[in-house]
């Protein structure tokens, strides 16, 4: 077998990023999934009712969601020699919006002091995420029309693989 291409997704599910070489570790490469959007769907009336974050995600896929195609990422060394991530959405021309291209820039390892912690389910595999800055969010939102969060899983997360 001969592999002639490979990619890595700081973010599920929008478009990889290139490599030309990779570092194994027993999390796979460095990076690579460590954040996720979910939609937030509204809280449920009556019986029903839910208020629960939680409960309210619903993991984004390309499958089901194939607006995410129309990000890109790539990562940038700062000036403090940080990895971040840039990431850029790319409307398409014909859209009822015509919205401009536009990008928003955060830290491949954010600092998890002061974030929100959520219950996320990856494939029915149950984790600990924390909830990235509104900033974040609410341009994610802008960008898809709905309520997004994006979640960040530190290296040495862990979740049991069902």
């Amino acid at each position: 077998m001969k592999i002639k291409q490979l990619y890595f997704y700081p973010i599920k599910s929008l478009r990889g990023i290139p490599v030309s070489s990779a570092t194994l570790t027993s999390q796979g490469i460095p990076h690579d999934r460590r954040f996720m959007l979910f939609k937030v769907k509204p809280a449920k009336e009556g019986k029903e009712k839910t208020n629960d974050l939680a409960e309210r995600l619903e993991r984004m896929t390309v499958t089901y969601f194939p607006q995410m195609g129309l990000f890109s990422q790539e990562i940038y060394q700062s000036e403090d020699d940080q990895s971040t991530l840039r990431v850029t959405y790319n409307p398409p021309p014909q859209s009822r919006d015509a919205a401009e291209a536009s990008s928003i820039t955060l830290d491949l390892e954010p600092r998890t002091e002061g974030l929100q912690e959520v219950d996320v389910s990856l494939h029915r595999s149950p984790t600990k995420a924390f909830i990235m800055e509104d900033t974040i969010c609410n341009w994610f939102s802008d960008c898809f029309g709905w309520e997004v969060i994006l979640v960040y899983m530190p290296e040495g997360a862990s979740r049991a693989v069902l």
